[in-house]
């Protein structure tokens, strides 16, 4: 399969110790249950679960050919996996001594309508590493049948593996088990609430195995977990585990069901979650006393933003992007701007510009029409139709409905000026910077804007507190980095501040 094909049907190989995970932790010992891998591939799932059947049944050949006929079931949309899978298979009753088997392999979109309805409710296993792929990957028709079919699917930036889970409930007898690995993104993102809600609801959940920020695939950056399902168990509280890329596993006791915030499952022992709520009596979430903004985003920084242009008067030397040769422009185009993602200290020296091509009109930033631009700023408009190609390739090529020449977003046109506290999207360790130049605005970040003492709340932000809370509440990446984006940031519990009166509003 080729790398596109592999990106948009989310094609990723599974190591056979977590192939060997899952299925221990379902339950399939290979004695006894149907087994579906309904995203199979090469077969990895289906050929461990085809040796587990080998391994513990003493039939002969006719009766054992019958059990792997009867009992191994696997569908995807791509026909030379699917071949290679029977290969595989094969193989392996050949070296039992089994005569050829005719096996049960499905080849087509298993999503599509009524593409697995005679396949519902008729198995005791569902297995299998589904595909990752986002909605905006997908094309319109796919992406519209996804939302349409299925109901975990319906809102938001979704994602296939998503529909797959629901897919897999659906496959399964009452008091089947599923075991997938998955991104460990639906327990936080978004887009997937109702699949945590689904879950919490029908309290399927066994066993949940996180490998937070450890990597486990070749050739692939995922952050994923192991969760088995099982259909029917009401299950009041399920397992917990921490897992990393050398196979070593913490099992860390029961957490239960109904504790679980729809907002963001936290995955941490008992006595963590006891102190995160410990931390919230009698503090206030930061987002009730300042705001959290994001900074700007131009979606083509090496277009707007420059290092050390030189100054001459009125005018300002940059280096254009494409030939590199030193171009003029006007430097009332041009606003400070800080790199919150490399900043240190506030008395970090800073040398980038970004070209601002707004102006302040009844108290907010518009954008400068393109005549206005021609005529009052001639060079900038020369400049910035020289790069007009490459701001024509944002966002896929979709046309910028606010212009041609805007940001390709225009979050943090204004929230980004005036005092803040500024910090990086991710750090291994909480690290909030006071910036008291209200002149500058600031990409790569986020900053916290705030009506009283802006060091007291850094020194609440940059606390032992928060470095406990980001670790269980937020999102871990490669390295052992922790997300310290809005949507965990804006719960951080903190003392009540006292502001007074006179201060003035929070933009």
């Amino acid at each position: 399969m080729t790398g596109a094909r592999k990106k948009t049907h989310g094609v990723v190989y599974t190591p056979r110790r977590i192939v060997d995970l899952i299925l221990d932790e379902s339950g399939f010992d290979g004695a006894r249950g149907k087994i579906m891998d309904p995203a199979c591939g090469e077969g990895a799932f289906l050929c461990a679960a085809a040796e587990r059947i080998l391994a513990v049944n003493g039939k002969g050949g006719a009766a054992l050919r019958a059990e792997l006929e009867t009992r191994i079931f696997g569908a995807d949309v791509d026909l030379r996996a699917l071949n290679e899978c029977a290969r595989r298979l094969s193989a392996i009753a050949a070296k039992a001594g089994l005569p050829p088997i005719k096996w049960n392999l499905r080849r087509g979109d298993i999503l599509a309508p009524g593409a697995a309805g005679d396949y519902f409710g008729r198995f005791d296993f569902v297995v299998g590493n589904p595909p990752y792929v986002r909605i905006q990957n997908l094309g319109e028709e796919r992406r519209r049948a996804l939302q349409q079919n299925w109901k975990l699917c319906a809102c938001g930036s979704t994602d296939i593996y998503i529909a797959f889970m629901e897919l897999g409930m659906r496959l399964l007898k009452e008091g089947g088990r599923l075991g997938y690995i998955t991104p460990n993104t639906w327990l936080k993102t978004q887009a997937a609430g109702d699949l945590r809600r689904f879950l919490r609801r029908e309290q399927a959940v066994k066993t949940v195995i996180d490998f937070e920020h450890w990597q486990l695939f070749e050739n692939a950056t995922t952050y994923s977990l192991v969760v088995v399902l099982e259909k029917g168990a009401r299950r009041e509280s399920f397992a917990l585990a921490k897992g990393d890329d050398c196979g070593n596993l913490r099992r860390l006791g029961n957490l239960p069901l109904a504790g679980m915030d729809d907002r963001n499952w936290i995955l941490a022992p008992a006595e963590d979650l006891q102190k995160l709520r410990a931390m919230q009596k009698n503090r206030a979430p930061l987002e009730t006393v300042a705001k959290i903004h994001v900074g700007v985003t131009t979606l083509a920084d090496n277009c707007y933003i420059f290092r050390n242009p030189r100054f001459d008067g009125e005018a300002a030397l940059i280096r254009h992007p494409l030939s590199g040769a030193e171009t003029e422009i006007e430097r009332a185009m041009l606003r400070p701007i800080v790199k919150a993602s490399v900043l240190k200290t506030a008395g970090d020296e800073q040398d980038r510009y970004i070209l601002f091509p707004y102006q302040k009109k009844g108290g907010v930033n518009r954008l400068v029409p393109e005549g206005a631009l021609a005529e009052d700023y001639p060079l900038a408009h020369s400049y910035l139709r020289s790069v007009k190609p490459a701001l024509d390739r944002r966002d896929r090529g979709r046309k910028n409905p606010a212009g041609w020449h805007a940001f390709g977003r225009s979050q943090g046109l204004d929230t980004s000026f005036g005092e803040k506290i500024l910090t990086s999207p991710m750090n291994r360790r909480p690290h909030f910077v006071v910036w008291q130049k209200p002149e500058y605005t600031f990409y790569s970040g986020y900053c916290v804007k705030f009506g009283g003492d802006l060091r007291w709340l850094a020194r609440c932000l940059n606390s032992e507190d928060m470095a406990f809370y980001i670790e269980r509440v937020g999102r871990s990446y490669r390295n052992n980095y922790k997300s310290f984006a809005k949507a965990f940031l804006r719960r951080f519990p903190i003392p009540q501040p006292d502001i007074s009166p006179s201060s003035p509003a929070l933009p």
